[in-house]
């Protein structure tokens, strides 16, 4: 009975040192700052110009951070989002892939978007829905701790809508209409990696 315990700690020193013997992964502060366009499936224009930073912690193949953005497609909106990457290879260019998952955050909450017809008796208010993107990208080294990277995603978000319609007519009543706005959209992207 007494060489139970001692296998056991016999087996949990192999297993910390087996860990321990495992190379560490190099981590580093990285940021990523970049410009955007967004075409989307609305009849808005020439698309929304955006600007994003996502802050976060680099190993050798995987990214993972914060990100607050400003996004002009549509609606004036402030994406607050986690983002995770993956490197394709290990040399200083190459390709990658991402996805990020957060808020749409609004604070004006009295503008009306262009997707949205206005009638002269409505008054719209505005909240915050949901952000997501997914996509692929490619970077390249143009000094030692600088990168440039270019992306394309694919992007999903919603803000939710309050229209309330008040009559014409004297005595009719109010009437309060709750939906949810949802747009599908291709964001390209263009920045820096430092």
């Amino acid at each position: 009975m007494k060489l139970k315990p001692v296998l056991l700690l016999l087996i949990w020193l192999l297993i910390v040192e087996q860990a321990d013997a495992q190379p560490k992964a190099k981590t580093k502060f990285v940021s990523i700052n970049q410009l955007a366009v967004t075409f989307g499936d609305r009849n808005i224009g020439a698309g929304g110009p955006g600007i994003f930073s996502t802050n976060g912690i680099e190993t050798d193949k995987w990214f993972a951070g914060l990100g607050l953005g400003y996004n002009n497609y549509a609606l004036h909106s402030y994406p607050l989002y986690v983002q995770a990457e993956r490197k394709f290879n290990q040399l200083k260019y190459g390709f990658f892939a991402y996805a990020n998952s957060g808020l749409n955050v609004v604070l004006q909450k009295d503008q009306v978007p262009a997707i949205i017809t206005i009638t002269s008796n409505s008054r719209y208010k505005f909240e915050t829905g949901y952000w997501g993107e997914m996509g692929i990208g490619h970077r390249f080294y143009i000094f030692k701790n600088l990168q440039m990277q270019a992306g394309i995603g694919f992007n999903y978000h919603t803000f939710k809508t309050t229209e309330t319609l008040h009559p014409q007519i004297q005595g009719q009543p109010i009437t309060t209409r709750r939906y949810t706005e949802k747009i599908n959209a291709l964001l390209l992207r263009f920045g820096v990696r430092i």
